[in-house]
């Protein structure tokens, strides 16, 4: 098989879950409508995300890129595997990062919305597209056992939703970290 094809049977995969990546996205933004009106209950994973935000401080913008790229390759890639196992996990991870979008959206208020746009747009594009096909193949996946034929459907998603991660998913990441990390260390934010 040759790249050309590689991609196309990728985008073909895609095309087949692409109910699943929809659902993922569904999840996210009920997740954010969630976090956006009981924000106070959900304080704890804003001071977790405080603390991953804070282990970013004072590094250069390769180090940035570096670790931004591993957290969401990392978190991406558990989300594909583990949704053999019924779409739990992430279906839980496209819900709670919602939930801490919606957060920190209610805290960013006094910035101004075109402030969290600006900082949010350039590595968002990529990245939230990544994310949500990462959990909407993971969820695609856990959907096997509800096949009438389950012998092959198993072992035939976890090939397709895994060529999908690195024809479409890990591309996109990298450029997501590329512009964070890059956008993070010139703001001395880093």
């Amino acid at each position: 098989m040759n790249l050309k094809e590689f991609f196309t049977d990728a985008w073909r995969s895609l095309q087949e879950a692409k109910n699943f990546v929809y659902l993922s996205a569904l999840l996210f933004l009920c997740g954010i409508v969630f976090g956006l009106v009981f924000t106070g209950q959900f304080m704890g994973l804003l001071e977790s995300f405080g603390e991953l935000a804070r282990s970013f401080r004072g590094r250069r913008a390769g180090v940035l890129i570096l670790m931004i790229f591993l957290q969401n390759f990392s978190s991406s890639l558990i989300a594909l595997w583990a949704g053999a196992l019924l779409g739990i996990v992430p279906s839980v991870a496209a819900i709670s990062n919602g939930i801490l979008f919606g957060v920190v959206l209610s805290f960013a208020g006094d910035m101004g919305p075109a402030t969290v746009l600006v900082r949010l747009v350039p590595h968002g594009i990529f990245e939230l597209p990544a994310v949500c096909i990462s959990w909407g193949l993971g969820i695609w996946r856990g959907a096997w056992l509800f096949q009438r034929d389950k012998s092959g459907p198993f072992r035939e998603r976890a090939l397709k939703a895994y060529k999908v991660f690195f024809a479409i998913v890990l591309p996109l990441l990298l450029i997501a970290a590329v512009i964070e990390g890059l956008g993070m260390g010139l703001a001395g934010t880093g």
